[in-house]
């Protein structure tokens, strides 16, 4: 990657990066939120499987379950995300598109082991 092309990542690296800390922040906190019975069983936001929508007590219960794994994989997301706008702004965008990739893989396994978590200590 030339200078050229490296300067002209720097905007949308950084933007995705941006979007990738707030969106983990936000898990997190929808996955805290419901499982310390802030959020309630709805349609929108939350692990929203079959089994989790049951019951109050289901929903409540799956979502304590999933918060530790949120937590982590939450927080490594976000500071990979941070990571990834300093590489980036710093000028080492190879750098922060591997930090980026880990964010979002962090994001992903905890979503899936978060729901899984969930789904299992409810069934």
């Amino acid at each position: 990657m030339d200078a050229q092309d490296a300067a002209a990542a720097v905007v949308p690296l950084s933007i995705a990066s941006i979007a990738v800390v707030l969106g983990a922040a936000a898990l997190v906190a929808v996955v805290h939120l419901a499982g310390i019975g802030r959020i309630g069983r709805n349609h929108l936001a939350g692990i929203r499987t079959r089994t989790l929508m049951a019951s109050d007590e289901a929903w409540l219960r799956g979502h304590r379950a999933a918060t530790p794994v949120s937590w982590l994989t939450g927080s490594i997301a976000v500071l990979a995300g941070l990571g990834a706008l300093a590489a980036v702004v710093g000028g080492s965008v190879q750098g922060g598109l591997v930090l980026l990739a880990l964010a979002v893989i962090s994001m992903t396994l905890g979503a899936v082991l978060g729901a899984w978590r969930a789904h299992a200590t409810v069934r």
